[in-house]
């Protein structure tokens, strides 16, 4: 009787991972997974209990890749390194991108750990010296909101949109909002007139 065939943790996440690089969460099953190994199933078992286990340690390779991009350092500035390293990350990896962004496997207190860790770069950045951490706080949601924008933006098929212009707008806006933090003008901005929200 031949050996069995065994397979470790990582090399069965590694291939899953690049499943879902290619395909997407959606596409991931522990039968392609075994398929692309050439075995059956029963290694994969061996190390996870079920199929979400499985999805659940890909989820976090990916947020690990997303994380290492972000810290990445691009310039001697860790705010602007941040949203660079998004527009990277989405650049290399449309699929992963999205995933992260529409997925169900992200609970809020893995989403704050990872807002809290970003704050602490933010709060040694000379860029944003005097800024309280709850600045640094609004600071980041502001400018995530519109580097993920920026993000889908360069995902269209047709967009107008290269990496090099996104980054060139990346660092303006950065810019932009720094400055708003940094002096009055929040405290003496008043709207243009009322907001009527339709119900």
């Amino acid at each position: 009787m031949p050996p069995k065939v065994q397979f470790s943790r990582e090399q069965i996440v590694d291939t899953a991972f690049n499943i879902a690089r290619e395909s997407g969460i959606a596409s991931l099953t522990v039968r392609k997974v075994a398929a692309r190994l050439g075995c059956s199933v029963a290694p994969i078992y061996v190390n996870f209990n079920k199929s979400d286990d499985l999805i659940d340690a890909v989820m976090d390779k990916i947020k690990q890749l997303s994380w290492e991009y972000s810290t990445g350092s691009y310039t001697d500035i860790g705010f602007f390194n941040i949203g660079i390293g998004q527009l990277l990350f989405v650049r290399d990896n449309p699929r992963l991108f999205l995933e992260l962004v529409n997925s169900d496997y992200i609970c809020s207190d893995m989403e704050k750990d990872v807002e809290q860790q970003m704050v602490d770069i933010m709060m040694k950045d000379r860029m944003l010296d005097g800024l309280s951490r709850e600045d640094n706080r609004k600071l980041l949601l502001q400018m995530s909101i519109f580097t993920n924008g920026l993000s889908l933006e360069l995902l269209k098929e047709n967009s107008r949109l290269s990496l090099e212009g996104a980054l060139s707008i990346l660092e303006e806006t950065a810019h932009q909002l720094i400055h708003s933090f940094k002096t009055d003008f929040r405290s003496s901005f008043t709207p243009y007139s009322p907001i009527n929200i339709p119900k």
